[in-house]
């Protein structure tokens, strides 16, 4: 019983001292410290973290949103669009006409032609036109600067009863053309067009051919059928190399 009792308070003894060698720092029996260790200086509580701001307080970078952008369209990359149009109009002097246009950024091109007939002075004449006009849109819109080259031709004819026959002659006059202008040419949203343009006419190169009408020697050497002949040739003259008013009095069509 007394061994018994002995062993007991040795096993007790050595828990005890194991448990104070392991508590101490650095495997010594030294007793933990009851309070951590504090650098020098004055403590201050910690500054309350700013929105977005790091640990030590420092501001991070604020994430910009994203915002995405569509591809820029062929047509403002390259300037414009490209625009083709047909039309249809009332000129002077080449009477009805009608065409087809183009258009892209400042620039413009149109082919036109047109005719009409008429009777002057108890002439008949026949005028037909085709031409290009090249087109400058300073401001994109619809005004423009115009400069066109053409040819047109008129043929005039005149009958007179000479000595009992009725004889025509007939006169064609071929011209080439430059007809300085300019315009405006309004565009709907969907795709209407309409408008006018004012110009010149300037002729140039005329060449004229006559038709007597007649081979009788009797009637050619008539003074009323020289007359005759010469009314053709003149008129054929001046229209073939007069200078004119070029204005189109309204024209309409439709752009795509």
């Amino acid at each position: 019983m007394f061994k018994a009792i002995s062993a007991i308070l040795v096993l007790v003894c050595a828990t005890q001292g194991f448990a104070q060698n392991t508590a101490g720092p650095r495997g010594s029996n030294e007793p933990l410290p009851t309070t951590l260790p504090q650098k020098s200086g004055t403590l201050k509580p910690a500054d309350p973290l700013l929105p977005g701001a790091d640990k030590h307080g420092d501001q991070l970078p604020i994430a910009q949103p994203v915002v995405p952008t569509a591809d820029p369209s062929p047509s403002s990359v390259s300037g414009g669009e490209h625009n083709f149009g047909l039309f249809v109009g009332a000129n002077i002097p080449h009477g009805l006409t009608y065409g087809l246009d183009y258009k892209y950024s400042y620039w413009g091109v149109a082919l036109s032609g047109g005719g009409f007939d008429a009777e002057v002075d108890k002439v008949e004449a026949k005028i037909s036109s085709q031409d290009i006009t090249a087109r400058y849109f300073p401001w994109k819109g619809a005004f423009y600067l115009g400069l066109g080259y053409g040819k047109h031709e008129i043929k005039a004819s005149k009958t007179e009863n000479i000595q009992g026959q009725d004889v025509t002659v007939k006169a064609t006059v071929d011209a080439n053309y430059m007809t300085p202008q300019v315009g405006w040419n309004w565009v709907s949203s969907f795709g209407l067009t309409w408008g006018f343009e004012i110009g010149y006419l300037s002729p140039s190169g005329a060449k004229t051919e006559i038709d007597p009408g007649t081979t009788n020697p009797v009637i050619i050497n008539d003074p009323e059928y020289a007359e005759l002949k010469k009314d053709a040739e003149d008129q054929g003259d001046k229209l073939g190399n007069t200078g004119l008013p070029f204005v189109t009095l309204f024209k309409i069509g439709y752009q795509f």
